[in-house]
């Protein structure tokens, strides 16, 4: 497979958030990746909001002082730091229901993409007489030279990804000696061996080294037979999908006059279910003016836990 169209392709299916960050070195209790993060040991899993049908916290720690929300964040958003506010509410509403003393709850928000952070989402969060605040930290600042050596020599392959991952600066000859090791791993076909490659090929994707094709090269595999990989390939087929329905449904709202303010962007409807896309693309057709077309997309928001009022 092209290399350039399998980043597409694993761009578009976020499969760098969820699978590399979260599933495979956050879980377990004694991950290296929490304690770079300076995180407490405790049972982690993510939660489903209530109400927020689409969206679920990355992963909340149950430690034995207070709980701690933890989000991953692979691209710069300024509306961030809102988000982090309603995740907080969310997660408090949902923890003061299920303990009865009163729960405080700590927050992370972890950047793992490869821009400069401008800013954009550090706290506090100001806004008139409010100030909301939570910890931060960017990925490829949290490993400290003491930590290079000890995760690349780690028994741990899921180490070595966080030698590539967790520093500013990595050498290219890093990266092929990373892929040597799991080429190997590979060749030995050690369990869990694949999942391994997969993740490696996300840490590729995350920070773009020089040489990349090379080193996905060095690692002797096609990159499409990783089950990881093609289940991301096919998820992203899906999103395309999604995609081309939620712009014929802004092509009618346009065609329906709809004011261009009021109308929703496309992040947001491709929230909403595929079946509600194709549902509202055929009731937005039939409308007979902008209100009850923008009516039909609140509704549809609604039944997806997008739209409050």
């Amino acid at each position: 497979m092209d290399y350039q169209i399998l980043f597409e392709r694993l761009e578009r299916s976020r499969i760098s958030k969820y699978d590399l960050l979260l599933k495979s070195l956050f879980l377990p209790h004694r991950s290296q990746l929490r304690r770079l993060l300076g995180l407490p040991a405790g049972e982690s899993h993510s939660i489903e909001l209530d109400d927020w049908k689409t969206r679920t916290a990355d992963s909340v720690i149950f430690s034995q002082n207070a709980p701690c929300h933890v989000e991953f964040q692979t691209e710069l958003q300024s509306k961030m730091p809102w988000r982090m506010l309603e995740y907080f509410w969310r997660i408090q509403e949902r923890l003061s229901n299920e303990f009865t003393k009163p729960v405080h709850l700590n927050q992370m928000l972890v950047y793992v993409g490869r821009e400069t952070d401008d800013n954009r989402m550090k706290p506090p969060l100001k806004s008139g007489g409010l100030t909301f605040s939570y910890a931060y930290r960017d990925l490829k600042k949290v490993g400290k030279e003491a930590d290079e050596r000890s995760l690349y020599e780690s028994d741990a392959p899921y180490d070595w990804i966080l030698r590539v991952l967790c520093f500013e600066t990595v050498d290219v000859s890093v990266w092929k000696n990373v892929a040597t090791k799991i080429r190997d791993l590979l060749h030995g076909r050690v369990s869990g061996s694949k999942l391994v490659a997969a993740y490696f090929v996300v840490a590729v994707l995350l920070r773009q080294p020089t040489d990349k094709e090379v080193i996905l090269d060095m690692l002797q595999i096609k990159l499409d037979e990783l089950p990881l990989i093609r289940n991301a390939i096919d998820k992203a087929e899906d999103v395309a999908a999604r995609r081309t329905l939620v712009r014929a449904v802004l092509r009618q709202l346009e065609k329906r006059g709809v004011e261009p303010s009021d109308i929703p962007s496309v992040e947001l409807l491709l929230d909403v279910d595929e079946s509600r896309l194709e549902d509202l693309l055929d009731a937005v057709i039939e409308a007979h003016s902008p209100q009850d077309a923008m009516s039909l997309v609140r509704a549809s928001l609604r039944q997806n836990g997008l739209l409050f009022d």
